[in-house]
C-alpha cells in the first residue's frame, strides 16, 4: 500500500506543476494580446468623447458668440437711437436759441428807429415861370409854321390836275420836311392809291421851298396833308 500512495503522490504533484505552468504561460500569451486591444478601445472611446467635446464646444462657443453679436446689436441700436435724440434736442434747442436771437435784434431796431429823429428835408420844387411875352413868342412861331404850311398846301393845290379826279375823293399823305427846303418818305396814309399816284408830280412840283433862317431850328418835322376832290 505504501509504494501504491507514494506514487499517486506524486502523480498528483506532477499534474499540479503542469497545470501551474499550463496557466502560466496561458496567462502570460493572453494577456498581451487583451492589453492592446483594451488600449486601442480606450483610444477610441477617449477619441469619441474628445470628438463629442469638440462638437459641443464649437456649438456652445457658437451660441456665445450669437448671443454677444445680437447683445451688441441691440446696445448699438440703442447707442444710435440715444445719439439721433440728443441731436434732435440738441437742434431744437440752437433753433429756440437763433429765433430768440432774432427777436431780440427785431426789438433792439425798432428801438432804434423809434429813438431817431426824423429827419425832414425840404423839398425843393423848381418852377419855371413862363412870361407872357414866352408865350406870346410861341404862338406867334406857331402862327407862322401853320402859314408855312398853308403855302405849301396852296402850291401842291395849284399844280394838281383835277379834270380827270372823281368828286368826294380824298387822300391823306404825310412827308418830312428838312432845313434845305427839300423833303423825303412822302407816305399815303388814306385814300385812293391811284389818285395817290396821279398826283405824286404835283408834289414834286412843289419842291424845294424856302425857309426863313429863323425858322430852321424847327425843322425837320413831319407835315400833313389831305386832298379832297
Amino acid at each position: 500500500m505504501r509504494p501504491k500512495n507514494k506514487s499517486f503522490i506524486e502523480d498528483i504533484f506532477v499534474l499540479f506543476i503542469i497545470g501551474i505552468l499550463i496557466y502560466a504561460i496561458y496567462s502570460f500569451f493572453f494577456s498581451k494580446e487583451e492589453t492592446p486591444i483594451e488600449n486601442q478601445n480606450n483610444t477610441i472611446i477617449k477619441n469619441k468623447l474628445e470628438t463629442q467635446n469638440e462638437g459641443t464646444s464649437e456649438e456652445e462657443e457658437k451660441k456665445i458668440e450669437d448671443l454677444v453679436e445680437e447683445k451688441e446689436e441691440v446696445i448699438s441700436q440703442k447707442l444710435q437711437t440715444n445719439i439721433s435724440e440728443s441731436q434732435k434736442e440738441i437742434l431744437e434747442q440752437t433753433n429756440m436759441i437763433m429765433e430768440a436771437k432774432k427777436l431780440v435784434e427785431e426789438g433792439l431796431k425798432k428801438e432804434k428807429i423809434e429813438d431817431r429823429p426824423i429827419e425832414t428835408k425840404p423839398i425843393e420844387v423848381k418852377t419855371t415861370e413862363i412870361t407872357t411875352e414866352q408865350v406870346n413868342d410861341l404862338n406867334d412861331e406857331k402862327a407862322r409854321i401853320e402859314q408855312f404850311y398853308q403855302t405849301i398846301r396852296e402850291k401842291i393845290n395849284s399844280n394838281i390836275d383835277k379834270s380827270s379826279l372823281k368828286a368826294g375823293e380824298y387822300i391823306n399823305i404825310r412827308l418830312t420836311i428838312l432845313k434845305d427846303g427839300k423833303y423825303e418818305q412822302l407816305t399815303l396814309m388814306d385814300g385812293n392809291k391811284e389818285y395817290f399816284e396821279s398826283i405824286k408830280p404835283a408834289i414834286y412840283k412843289a419842291f424845294p421851298i424856302q425857309i426863313e433862317t429863323s425858322m430852321k431850328n424847327n425843322f425837320p418835322r413831319y407835315f400833313r396833308m389831305k386832298i379832297e376832290f
